[in-house]
């Protein structure tokens, strides 16, 4: 069963991130996510028990992943990273792990967040697309960059 919802990358699946991923999920993160992005973030999914990782596999290949953190004390889970593959961007897989957080929100979380640099249209979109809206502006949250607070589910008490 695909994860997936687009036709073509049937054979898609979610997965947990094992350590002999770091090679393809750090090379991902650097075409994706820039230098601000390192290897030390990735491995908090390894020290952390709030904080998971997971990869999309296509065909034995890591195509994508999803950092996310859970706050049991907020009921709200935290998209840390999302990252896919330059080639296989527009194919659902973003989607795909994204949607896969929903169902957080039937185990007793009210939300799920995710901080987006304003320069980002691309993940604006793909974040509305899947039933996100901003919520905030956080100004200055990325160095001179603002970024928007998106949320899905029960928005977080002011």
């Amino acid at each position: 069963m695909s994860i997936l919802t687009e036709p073509v990358v049937q054979s898609a699946s979610l997965r947990w991130l094992i350590t002999s991923d770091l090679p393809r999920v750090l090379q991902i993160a650097e075409d994706c996510l820039g230098p601000e992005w390192d290897g030390d973030d990735i491995q908090e999914c390894f020290r952390s028990i709030d904080t998971i990782g997971k990869v999309v596999e296509v065909e034995g290949h890591v195509v994508g992943f999803l950092i996310y953190q859970l706050d049991r004390d907020e009921h709200e889970v935290v998209i840390k990273a999302v990252a896919v593959a330059p080639d296989w961007r527009r194919h659902g897989v973003g989607r795909g792990a994204i949607g896969s957080l929903d169902r957080k929100l039937a185990q007793g979380y009210e939300r799920i967040s995710a901080m987006v640099p304003e320069s980002n249209l691309a993940m604006q979109l793909l974040l509305r697309d899947v039933g996100f809206r901003a919520v905030r502006v956080c100004r200055r949250w990325y160095g001179d960059e603002d970024a928007y607070l998106t949320q899905k589910g029960t928005p977080s008490p002011e």
